[in-house]
Order: C-alpha cells, then structure tokens, then sequence
C-alpha cells in the first residue's frame, strides 16, 4: 500500500513539473499578445486623445491584465511623483523583473518604446511604434512555435521521467 502510494505520489509530482515548466512558454505568448494589444492602444491613446503620458499610461494599462499592464500602471504612478519617464522605466522594471514572463529580446523592444517616449512630437513618437509592433509580433511567433514545440517536450518528458521512476520504484 505505502508502495502505491509512493508510486503515485511520484509520477503525479514529475507530471506536474512538466506542465509547469511547459506553462512558461504558454504565459511569454500571451504576454506578447497582451503587450501587442497595449502597445497599438498607447499608440492610438497618443495620436488622438494627446493626453499627458502619465494619464495615458494609466488609462491603457487599465483596459487590459498582465504584466505589461503593471508595468504601465506603475511607470504612471512613479511619474506622478514627479520622476522623469527614463527613471520611472528604470525603477519599474528592476521593482518587476522577477516576475516578468517576457525574455531579453520583448524587453528590448519596450526598452526602445520607452526610450522615445515624450522626447518628441507626437508624430515622431508614432514612427517609433511600428517597428516595435514588427518585434513583437516576430517574438510572438517564435514564441508560438517555441510553446508548441517545447510545451509537449516538457509534458511527455514529465510523464516519461516518472514512468521510469515508478518502474524503478517497483
């Protein structure tokens, strides 16, 4: 009984490793996707409405959930403080990086949006969406081919590493 119990007890944890870590590459595409969509909303926020960068940070970080919405959210809250947006970026995202489900490259495209922003006139600062939103969308299929492919390695390997230990507990 206690051997039965131990034999499921394994399988069912290296099982569950193997979706977590498969799940990683799941919630980077979704980031992405999320990251897109906010992305083309600062845009159209900045182009049209011509609100301060603060109010429109915090009302796009709002119309969407995930990390990047955060990291909206907090870069208008430390720029209600009165911190420059290359500060408020800074600060942010080291406060972030640990929970960050996106890698360097999705990184580097934000750092580039970011790095343009409020610097220029807004028709200046609509060049700099673009080629981001190009970026982003190449990271996303790499990143959809990478969850595909990835995902179901981590899964069977999951299974497959408990299988054998069952087999060998036995």
């Amino acid at each position: 009984m206690v051997k039965v119990f131990i034999c499921v007890m394994v399988f069912s944890c290296s099982y569950f490793i193997g979706h977590i870590k498969a799940s990683v590459f799941k919630s980077r595409r979704i980031e992405i996707e999320n990251t897109i969509e906010l992305i083309k909303l600062l845009e159209i926020e900045l182009t049209y409405r011509r609100d301060t960068l603060v109010r429109t940070l915090e009302k796009v970080s709002e119309l969407k959930q995930g990390w990047t919405s955060c990291l909206f959210k907090e870069i208008s809250i430390y720029m209600q403080r009165m911190q420059s947006l290359d500060k408020a970026w800074e600060t942010t995202l080291a406060g972030m990086s640990s929970t960050c489900p996106l890698n360097k490259e999705d990184i580097a495209v934000l750092n580039d949006v970011f790095a343009g922003l409020g610097k220029s006139d807004i028709d200046s600062q609509k060049k700099l969406f673009k080629p981001a939103l190009l970026r982003l969308t190449s990271n996303y299929e790499t990143a959809l081919k990478q969850e595909e492919k990835y995902s179901r390695l981590y899964k069977t390997m999951g299974s497959a590493v408990g299988a054998v230990m069952v087999i060998t507990v036995i």
